[in-house]
């Protein structure tokens, strides 16, 4: 990430480890906190997807590319199509709705 601006990020930032053990559990070898007992009794029923990755390393674009598909405003998002295909089973009631954090949309001022 040499040469990357970091938003909200100013000299050399410091990651921190977890604060919690992790081992490996089940068949699979996949490795679970220990803050997850219940869930480590599923894991080799569980599907990880470890082969997406992305160039947007600010939080707002890469929200917008898992949703959208696109790191820019304005594009249908994945619940917009699965409304557009499946249909409502409600006519009183939006099938699909977005909620906002943090306040303002970007290009909204």
């Amino acid at each position: 990430m040499a040469g990357k601006r970091f938003a909200f990020i100013s000299g050399v930032p410091k990651l921190l480890g977890s604060q919690y053990p992790f081992h490996q559990v089940g068949q699979s070898g996949q490795w679970v906190s220990d803050r997850f007992p219940n869930l480590e009794k599923h894991m080799d029923d569980l599907c990880f997807i470890k082969s997406m990755h992305t160039d947007q390393f600010n939080h707002a674009p890469a929200q917008l590319l898992v949703h959208t598909g696109n790191a820019r405003l304005g594009y249908a998002s994945l619940g917009s199509w699965v409304l557009y295909g499946l249909g409502t089973e409600n006519q009183n009631l939006p099938g699909f709705i977005v909620l906002l954090s943090g306040g303002q949309v970007a290009g909204r001022g």
